[in-house]
């Protein structure tokens, strides 16, 4: 028993060492995935690409919720690091949920400015008034639980919102998905789209570009797990501290369920 927990403690110990050396400028997603458990869904929240997912910080964590016709069910709280499946996650605490449910995810990864030396740190300009480049860091996620998910918008600053059912896009066919920026159409932007478990590198990921209208058209390949993700600047919303807002989103859902 003490070997179990010795081993235990170190893979936090290591985790949250991993957690600290990350730096913001790598291409760090949230995303939610959900499973069963005796009936039940837990919620599974991932951080960082798909290539090297690390460990969300728990504190970073705005809100973790399930979004249905019955209201906002929070889990934030509930929230324990899972040790059991390889990388450590987030679990949420069981709950229960319409098919037409979505899982939503608000993660403040804070301001950063970067030095001359061109290395980057977690604060902002009130500490370190020379800092260059000096931004907010804000991440969304939204998983659609089943069917009829796609019909939620939560209203998140950067929002994916599949124009089809998901679910019932045959394989081959194209899926179109709106980027929305304060809830107006987002032009321009790299729509990355993968399964969420092949270990691509970020480089590497097939994209689809939203047209004027804001509509990316990704092609569902197969049944299965997806992942879409993108990231974009735009104006900053504290402008006394920032020359920009660094504004993340994923969408997730799976087909075969």
């Amino acid at each position: 028993m003490l070997a179990r927990s010795f081993n235990a403690a170190a893979i936090l110990t290591t985790a949250i060492v991993s957690l600290v050396a990350v730096s913001s400028a790598q291409a760090h997603n949230i995303w939610a995935t959900t499973a069963r458990d005796e009936g039940r869904l837990t919620g599974q929240i991932k951080y960082g690409d798909v290539e090297k997912p690390e460990l969300a910080d728990r504190s970073r964590v705005v809100t973790a919720s399930v979004i249905s016709g019955s209201g906002r069910n929070e889990l934030r709280k509930s929230l324990k690091i899972d040790l059991t499946r390889g990388t450590p996650f987030l679990l949420t605490a069981p709950f229960d949920a319409p098919r037409d449910a979505v899982v939503e995810l608000v993660y403040d990864n804070g301001f950063w400015v970067d030095l001359p030396d061109k290395s980057e740190v977690n604060t902002n300009v009130a500490l370190l008034p020379q800092g260059a480049a000096r931004r907010w860091t804000v991440k969304f996620g939204k998983t659609l639980v089943g069917p009829g998910a796609f019909r939620r918008v939560t209203q998140q600053r950067l929002e994916m919102v599949p124009l089809k059912e998901p679910y019932a896009v045959a394989a081959g066919e194209m899926l179109p998905v709106k980027l929305q920026l304060d809830g107006k159409p987002y032009a321009g932007a790299a729509i990355a789209y993968s399964d969420g478990l092949e270990p691509i590198p970020d480089a590497k990921m097939p994209i689809a570009k939203t047209g004027a209208d804001g509509v990316a058209m990704i092609p569902l390949s197969r049944k299965g797990p997806y992942l879409f993700t993108v990231d974009i600047n735009v104006a900053p919303t504290y402008p006394a501290f920032t020359i920009q807002d660094h504004i993340y989103a994923s969408l997730g859902f799976d087909t075969s369920q």
